[in-house]
């Protein structure tokens, strides 16, 4: 059966730090093979005014909650990549363009921004 988070998972990790955050990131993304990102025709991205960030969760209903609780992509929707080629394909091309991957955004505003390598290396390392 696949995995669903149920509310009470949801408001915990939501409220967590972001080291936490990561590191079920990690854990359920190498579960799952799959990671999560928000779509509105171009996958979603965020900014600081200087720098670009691609979102990821490790379920949609995460994607969704950020979705919900901040005006950004009212018109997005959850869509994932299968982890083979997230690693294969999609970090490499958001790395090349100096964009980096903001791990587990909330509405809060916080995120985890990783170095583009970083991130790859952190999944296999812990799908070994």
């Amino acid at each position: 059966m696949p995995w669903v988070p149920k509310e009470k998972e949801i408001a915990a990790v939501v409220a967590a730090d972001g080291r936490r955050r990561y590191e079920y990131f990690i854990h359920r993304v190498c579960e799952t093979r799959k990671v999560w990102s928000l779509r509105a025709g171009d996958w979603a991205l965020l900014s600081d005014g200087e720098n670009q960030f691609f979102p990821l969760w490790p379920h949609p209903v995460f994607a969704q909650h950020y979705q919900r609780g901040s005006s950004t992509w009212p018109d997005a929707t959850a869509e994932s990549l299968e982890l083979g080629e997230f690693l294969r394909d999609a970090a490499l091309s958001y790395q090349s363009r100096g964009i980096k991957p903001a791990v587990f955004p909330v509405p809060t505003g916080s995120a985890i921004v990783v170095a583009g390598h970083d991130l790859p290396s952190n999944m296999r390392h812990n799908l070994a």
